[in-house]
């Protein structure tokens, strides 16, 4: 086969069934990026945002930032592109790689920069009705703030 979408795809696919049979994060990461090249080569938009959040949401899960962050970063630019054919979708990962950038900064400190991503990411998601609602993460993170009265307003 010499289409990449299609390589692309079940390079990604094989990153998440793999999961089960034998939990090798090096693998997974190693097919995502892969997979990531593949729909890149193919100029596959949607690909490229699955890839990408799929790279991100794993280094954030492992608690490497610093891999995590690019990652999140392209799936939010490769998300806002036309091209990804499911429009929900695109919504949703608008939405989760606002609030993976949030926790990037977060995890570095910058805790304003952390609550600009938190609110645009509500604020999209109640502009596109998607029912992913941050007011948790607004919370928790106004008490990290030493905001309290804010904290406990969100977490209510």
């Amino acid at each position: 086969m010499h289409n990449d979408k299609i390589l692309g795809w079940a390079d990604l696919y094989l990153s998440n069934i793999t999961w089960p049979i034998r939990h090798d994060l090096l693998e997974e990461s190693t097919l995502r990026i892969k997979a990531l090249h593949y729909f890149e080569k193919a100029g596959d938009t949607e690909g490229q945002t699955e890839a990408s959040l799929e790279l991100a949401m794993q280094y954030l899960d492992e608690g490497n930032f610093v891999e995590a962050f690019p990652y999140c970063e392209k799936c939010l630019l490769t998300s806002k592109k036309k091209g990804v054919h499911n429009l929900s979708y695109r919504d949703d990962c608008i939405q989760e790689a606002l609030r993976n950038m949030s926790s990037l900064y977060e995890a570095a400190g910058d805790y304003k920069t952390a609550m600009e991503q938190l609110t645009e990411a509500q604020q999209y998601g109640k502009k596109y009705k998607l029912g992913w609602e941050m007011e948790d993460a607004i919370g928790e993170l106004f008490d990290k703030m030493g905001m309290h009265d804010s904290a406990n307003y969100y977490l209510k």
